[in-house]
């Protein structure tokens, strides 16, 4: 995960806001999201290289 997916999960897990459940790195058919709530259908792509990506650099 990338330093930006590190802070936002931090705040995400443990149903920390409105009890709303999380997971991350998710597959959502040919995708994978950064974070989604399956029960409230809400996904939050953070903008950003990948993690691989920016281990090149």
């Amino acid at each position: 995960m990338t330093p930006q997916e590190v802070k936002l999960w931090k705040v995400l897990r443990n149903k920390n806001i409105n009890n709303i459940k999380f997971r991350r790195q998710f597959r959502i058919g040919k995708y994978i999201v950064d974070f989604c709530s399956l029960t409230h259908k809400i996904v939050i792509e953070i903008d950003g290289g990948s993690p691989q990506s920016e281990r090149r650099m």
